[in-house]
């Protein structure tokens, strides 16, 4: 079980940076948003949606 919902972030993670790499963001804004996707997995995808 552990392992799906691990799984399960990384896929989510990977789907959101490759939206944010092609958005039409600045590269400063790009590289805040996938660094906090990175650092903070659950938490960051969260952000972006809300701030999206």
């Amino acid at each position: 079980m552990g392992l799906l919902v691990l799984l399960l972030i990384v896929l989510l993670d990977l789907s959101v940076i490759w939206e944010i790499v092609h958005t039409q963001r600045t590269g400063i804004k790009k590289t805040f948003y996938i660094l906090m996707v990175i650092l903070l997995p659950v938490i960051g995808v969260t952000v972006y949606y809300a701030v999206r």
